[in-house]
């Protein structure tokens, strides 16, 4: 039976600046091993949970708290036991990648925006809105789930220090924002 673990999809929530779950099994017995499957892009920006998904990884990596698996080794695994989750995965191919990589934990999340400020109907603000879960590989049991929603202008002082004008430095933040609180 096929039961995927999927994206939240629920903007209305997404202005939290926390996680909204965070397990107590990240403190007494965190995964050492991680994967980070590629995010899925509902966003208009083609190419977004690509983006996302990279600076994720080295949002994770820089973070120094678990080994983070190399996205060729977790892309080549998806394409050896015929899986392509975006935002998703069910637990026979959740199986199937851990006993393949020796992943301890899988991370899925999903791009809803991603603008980078330019189009005339838009602000001229960059924006992004994502989700991202951590699941530990071997049961499925949601570890993590941490959602946001930024544009440049909220990281403003006064006039314009401090605004974010380019949408990957606002990716970055956010990144580092979501991954402080695993």
């Amino acid at each position: 039976m096929r039961m995927p673990i999927s994206g939240l999809g629920l903007l209305a929530r997404l202005s939290s600046p926390k996680a909204i779950y965070r397990s107590p099994t990240l403190t007494s017995d965190p995964p050492k091993r991680v994967a980070v499957l590629p995010f899925e892009n509902l966003s208009e920006r083609k190419g977004a949970g690509r983006i996302v998904t990279d600076v994720f990884v080295a949002a994770l990596a820089r973070s120094g708290r678990f080994e983070v698996i190399e996205p060729g080794s977790v892309t080549e695994a998806l394409v050896a036991i015929g899986a392509a989750p975006y935002g998703s995965i069910d637990f026979e191919a959740l199986d199937a990648l851990r006993q393949r990589i020796e992943a301890d934990a899988v991370i899925l999340g999903t791009v809803f925006n991603y603008s980078e400020g330019l189009k005339r109907t838009a602000t001229t603000s960059p924006e992004i809105a994502l989700d991202a879960r951590m699941l530990e590989a071997e049961s499925g049991r949601i570890l993590w789930v941490a959602e946001r929603v930024r544009n440049g202008d909220d990281s403003q002082i006064a006039l314009h220090f401090g605004k974010i004008r380019a949408v990957v430095p606002l990716v970055l933040r956010v990144a580092d924002e979501m991954v402080e609180t695993l």
